[in-house]
């Protein structure tokens, strides 16, 4: 509680806030792994986490043949995400992701964000 932290405080809450953002916007319009295989120019470290990351907890089936060879470790995972469509599902599996990132790489993922 002490003063000093709250500017750091505020930092955090600007990253995980902004990779919120830009993550949850891959949603928009329905197709995530369009979105995300066009986000993967801007952000290519956090945009390919996040589809390895869906690809690992969605049905095999909804999940595009390109991603599938990507992604290295499809597993037998619990299959978490069946309605990439439905906005709370699509706010889930972005939290969830946000969730499992180690702070280096979430400040990596975002100094990415403020490259040009």
């Amino acid at each position: 509680g002490h003063p000093r932290l709250n500017p750091f405080e505020a930092y955090g809450a600007l990253v995980l806030r902004e990779i919120f953002n830009v993550l949850y916007d891959c949603f928009e319009g329905g197709d995530v792994w369009s979105r995300g295989a066009q986000m993967r120019r801007i952000y290519p470290r956090l945009s390919e986490a996040f589809l390895q990351h869906l690809a690992q907890y969605v049905p095999a089936e909804c999940v595009p043949q390109e991603e599938l060879r990507q992604t290295a470790q499809m597993c037998d995972n619990e299959k978490i995400y069946s309605d990439l469509y439905d906005p709370k599902t699509a706010a889930q599996a972005t939290l969830d992701f946000i969730s499992g990132m180690t702070d280096r790489f979430a400040i990596a993922a975002f100094e990415e964000m403020l490259r040009f």
